[in-house]
C-alpha cells in the first residue's frame, strides 16, 4: 500500500520562511548607521521619564527638536532605503527615487539640539506653573553600534497657583460687565 501526500503546501510554507530570511538579512545589512561619519551617532529615541506630581504628558513630546527616524515592525525602513539610495551617485533617478522621494536622511544625535530641547522643557513647565522644575537628560551612548539614546528626567515639584483673583473697577457698569464675563471664563 503506497500513501501520497500532498507536498504543496509544505513547499509553499518552505518558500515563505526562505523569503522571510532572505529579506531579514537585507534590511539589517542596510543598517543607517553603516555610512554616517566616525564621530557621529544615530539619534534611537527621544523619551522622558516623569517623577512626582502628574503634568500633562501629551505636550512634552511635541517640544523634541530632533525627531527620530520613522519606524515599520521596529526596523527605520526609511533611513535604510536613503542609505541605499546613496549607493546610486552615479544613476540620479535611482538615488533621488531612494533618498528623496522614498527614504529619510538619518537623524544624527546632535547635543546643541538636546539643549534646546531641554530649555523648550523648562519653558513649558515654568509657562504652566512649575517655577521650581529640575531637569535631567540621560544620554546613554552605545559606541559599537554609533547610536544613542536620549532621556529626559522631568521632577516639576508643587505648581504654583492662584488663589484669587479681585478686580478693582472704578465704573460700576463696566465693573458688571467684565465680572459676568470674568465668571464666564473662569
Amino acid at each position: 500500500m503506497y500513501i501520497k501526500f500532498d507536498t504543496t503546501a509544505l513547499k509553499r510554507k518552505t518558500n515563505h520562511i526562505f523569503l522571510f530570511f532572505v529579506l531579514l538579512g537585507f534590511l539589517t545589512s542596510c543598517y543607517p548607521t553603516k555610512h554616517i561619519g566616525e564621530d557621529d551617532r544615530l539619534l534611537l529615541k527621544n523619551s522622558y521619564k516623569i517623577k512626582g506630581n502628574k503634568i500633562k504628558q501629551s505636550d512634552i513630546s511635541s517640544l523634541y527638536l530632533q525627531k527620530t527616524n520613522r519606524r515599520v515592525l521596529g526596523v527605520r525602513i526609511y533611513a535604510q532605503a536613503y542609505d541605499f539610495g546613496m549607493l546610486f551617485r552615479d544613476s540620479s533617478w535611482m538615488n533621488r527615487l531612494f533618498t528623496k522621494n522614498i527614504g529619510e536622511k538619518p537623524v544624527l544625535y546632535d547635543s546643541n539640539m538636546v539643549d534646546k530641547t531641554f530649555a523648550n522643557i523648562r519653558q513649558y513647565l515654568e509657562n504652566n506653573g512649575y517655577f521650581n522644575a529640575k531637569i535631567k537628560a540621560q544620554i546613554t551612548e552605545y559606541p559599537g553600534m554609533k547610536t544613542v539614546k536620549v532621556k529626559y528626567i522631568i521632577y516639576p515639584n508643587e505648581p504654583y497657583r492662584i488663589r484669587k483673583i479681585k478686580l478693582d473697577i472704578p465704573d460700576p457698569n463696566l465693573e458688571a460687565f467684565v465680572t459676568v464675563d470674568f465668571n464666564n471664563r473662569y
